[in-house]
């Protein structure tokens, strides 16, 4: 009997002691612990496009045909005379699409 009651006012002691151990839970910038990432999705919603406004514009004025023969060359590897890009068309002028 007096082992139970010992036993039971220790663990009662540890319990309350380690109970004052969880006021970092307060200190967080979450609402609660279960909150997850709401904090960071708010600020990140809230956050002003930093980007210009012309960086959305995806009309690149070139020509899609010579970009292919480009990279159709650049995998070929180099010419056997040495001349690498002498008849290349990125020498020609440039066409819009």
């Amino acid at each position: 009997m007096i082992r139970t009651s010992l036993r039971t006012a220790a663990l009662l002691s540890i319990a309350t002691s380690l109970a004052g151990c969880d006021h970092w839970l307060a200190r967080r910038e979450t609402i609660s612990p279960q909150a997850g990432d709401a904090v960071a999705w708010n600020r990140a919603i809230h956050t002003i496009d930093p980007w210009p406004a012309a960086s959305a514009n995806t009309t690149i004025p070139t020509s899609g045909r010579r970009i292919a023969t480009v990279i159709e060359r650049y995998e070929q590897g180099p010419r056997e005379d040495g001349e690498a890009f002498a008849d290349s068309p990125l020498n020609a002028a440039p066409t819009a699409p």
